[in-house]
């Protein structure tokens, strides 16, 4: 299940949460099964990022880092 916070802070916009990545590099994200749908995350810092089951339908990841982020279940 996907961490609140960080949801939230996602959902805040990807200049608040890339600041956040900056200042928390060591923290790798639980996005799991959260509804991302529709969302910008153009340039997104996502790597290491736990995405298995988010929903990401309409999601813009153009530019978004993925690296070493989970997707799969």
């Amino acid at each position: 299940m996907a961490d609140p916070l960080h949801v939230e802070l996602l959902k805040e916009g990807v200049d608040t949460w890339n600041a956040w990545r900056k200042d928390n590099p060591d923290i790798l994200p639980d996005l799991s099964n959260a509804m991302l749908a529709g969302h910008d995350l153009s340039i997104a810092r996502l790597q290491g990022a736990t995405l298995a089951g988010a929903e990401l339908s309409g999601t813009e990841l153009m530019r978004a880092n993925l690296n070493g982020a989970e997707m799969t279940s």
